[in-house]
């Protein structure tokens, strides 16, 4: 039977879990858009609940199309909802985190311990800052190219590793459904105004270089990175949660 009413108590549900409070309290959150829910189902985490718009052909509670518009976050809408139960790291899963650590063998012990205790990873604080003062010897970069704060520590590559490239980027992404004309002027506007000086200075300020690359560019990054971060997960065993 198809939900036709926004007071539906389900959906009423829905609306709680946009707040952190609801979410932390029904240990559920939502996730938005049918590419996520597959997803989702894929990596092996099943819905509470999936609602769909109705006629869509999507598997799922229906709902009005207008409906679920009314309740989404998405400002173009969406054609599925899914709740989800809240999934936590396994309690092995543990992080030590570094600071004010001046002594490299107090640093050696720490690592040590952590591993004793079955830490995943262990995080160097301020690592740049302790570079700068001499109080650490950075031996390389992992990015393509030399970091602008750090012009003396070769990459990777250069040390004598070809092809090892490994950092993080942030993105902005529109719907595949966004016209090309608009799309093409999202794309100018938003490289236009993150290659200016000011720009380039803040974000290097907060320690992030901005690239302001091309949409095909940032394609065949995604390309590369996917079957990528997939070989180095399977090498290492990492079980999919």
């Amino acid at each position: 039977m198809t939900i036709t009413s926004p007071h539906n108590e389900a959906l009423k549900e829905i609306r709680k879990l946009h707040g952190r409070r609801w979410r932390d309290k029904l240990a559920s959150f939502v996730a938005e858009g049918e590419d996520l829910v597959e997803a989702a189902e894929a990596a092996g985490w099943p819905a509470s609940a999936v609602y769909v718009a109705e006629g869509s052909g999507l598997d799922g509670v229906p709902v009005a199309p207008h409906v679920l518009a009314e309740i989404s976050q998405l400002g173009s809408g969406t054609r599925a909802i899914g709740v989800y139960p809240q999934r936590w790291a396994l309690p092995t899963a543990r992080c030590v985190a570094l600071w004010g650590v001046n002594d490299p063998g107090n640093v050696g012990t720490v690592i040590r311990g952590a591993l004793a205790f079955g830490a995943g990873s262990v995080a160097l604080a301020a690592a740049e800052a302790m570079i700068q003062s001499g109080q650490l010897r950075a031996l390389a970069v992992t990015s393509e190219k030399r970091w602008f704060s750090l012009p003396n520590v070769p990459t990777m590559i250069e040390a004598g590793y070809p092809g090892f490239v490994s950092d993080t980027f942030n993105a902005l992404l529109a719907p595949a459904a966004v016209p090309a004309p608009i799309l093409a002027v999202l794309v100018k506007e938003t490289r236009a105004a993150f290659q200016k000086p000011e720009a380039l200075a803040q974000a290097r300020r907060a320690g992030f270089e901005i690239v302001a690359g091309t949409p095909e560019e940032l394609a065949a990054r995604i390309k590369t990175e996917i079957p990528a971060v997939r070989e180095l997960v399977a090498k290492a065993g990492i079980p999919v949660q």
